[in-house]
């Protein structure tokens, strides 16, 4: 029977990895538990949560050896229990009772609680060798992951609620698009190995999982590789297996423009400024006018019931004609706060036309990120 003795700290992280994956579903009682377990290496306590699509397997080396065994526990319920306990008490001890409860002891205090039994937890898909993986860095994994989440759809076209992960020549692009907004993340100069391309479609909800569990060590990196119907995603102490979408991704490449009309660069937080004071008269349409002329961009917006908006930023170049375009404030905010988080000093714009989508470009270090927008009718 399992028995380890562990730091309050420890065990509350252990848990909150685990609820990223943990949910409550139908006729799926053990997508709740969490398994822990410890095997011939007693130094080491693994912590197993799924959700059947999503899998994900952490690591923790013990200060004292523990017992092995095998014990599955409700993650919701161990994570409030530990939670109590630290407010008090710095470490706990840890052990599995005869009758199948999981005793926890801290102090005079002492809780126990209803295991799971484990031939009815879920299957643990083995984890893959890392000797044909795709090595990236994790922090600049996570940036790029920022970069794309807005632009996907929440709901609708199951294509549309999801984001596309692939290799190729040494890069690995991000993309994720709800139809009028298109994200594309690339992270260029990925060393080679003698890992096949890559290409995995991840519903929303596994790309968030993926976001919360990556280390922002600048010095850990991702090992990436494909099994099949599933994607492997594995860091020091944590892997990630998800169930992957068997569809084919739409063309994205074909939207772009072919030919710009005009970029400008403007400082990024200076826009989001302005663009927060105009959407306060868009409502529910955030339908905003940009109109360019010389050196000045104007940006307004109406609502015929409250009253109208209108901001100017003075542009770093003079346009030779004028040029009006109607775009989503929303979108715009949503992309520009995403490249907020990369602390980027100024956003590039590019234009092709009215009816034609904008490009909102960033660039940081090995990454860079497009999106793009698709204007609104004037």
């Amino acid at each position: 029977m399992i028995q380890f003795s562990i730091q309050i700290s420890d065990l509350i992280h252990l848990c909150k990895l685990a609820a990223n994956v943990t949910r409550k579903r139908e006729n799926v009682r053990a997508a709740q538990f969490v398994l822990f377990s410890i095997g011939d290496d007693t130094s080491i306590l693994t912590a197993t949560s799924s959700d059947v699509e999503n899998t994900l397997i952490t690591t923790h080396l013990l200060i004292n050896k523990g017992a092995p065994g095998v014990v599955a526990v409700h993650a919701e319920k161990l994570l409030a229990v530990a939670s109590d306990l630290s407010r008090e008490y710095t470490n706990l001890t840890v052990q599995e009772t005869t009758d199948s409860r999981l005793t926890l002891a801290a102090g005079k205090s002492k809780v126990t609680l209803a295991c799971l039994p484990k031939q009815k937890y879920l299957d643990v898909p083995a984890i893959p060798s890392t000797s044909q993986c795709i090595v990236v860095p994790q922090i600049q994994l996570k940036q790029s992951i920022a970069a794309v989440q807005h632009a996907i759809a929440e709901s609708g076209n199951r294509v549309f609620c999801s984001a596309l992960i692939s290799y190729e020549d040494s890069r690995l692009k991000l993309v994720g698009a709800n139809g009028p907004k298109l994200a594309v993340a690339t992270i260029h100069n990925i060393p080679d190995t003698d890992a096949p391309d890559f290409s995995a479609i991840l519903d929303r909800r596994t790309l968030e999982i993926l976001a919360k569990t990556i280390c922002t060590s600048p010095n850990e990196d991702m090992h990436m590789s494909s099994m099949g119907t599933k994607a492997c995603f594995s860091t020091p102490g944590r892997t990630l297996i998800a169930s992957t979408i068997a569809d084919t991704y739409p063309d994205y490449t074909r939207i772009f423009p072919k030919t710009i009309l005009f970029s400008t660069i403007i400082p990024t937080i200076n826009l989001i400024n302005k663009l927060q004071i105009v959407n306060t008269m868009t409502f529910d349409s955030h339908f905003t006018k940009w109109n360019f002329l010389k050196d000045t961009l104007t940006i307004t917006s109406r609502d015929s019931e409250i009253g109208d908006a209108k901001e100017e930023i003075t542009l770093q170049q003079t346009l030779e004609d004028p040029f009006t375009i109607g775009l989503n404030s929303k979108f715009v905010l949503d992309t520009l706060k995403a490249l907020v988080s990369w602390k980027l000093k100024d956003t590039a714009l590019s234009f092709s036309g009215d009816t034609t989508p904008v490009c909102i470009t960033g660039t940081q270090q090995n990454i860079d990120v497009q999106t793009l927008i698709m204007p609104m009718r004037l």
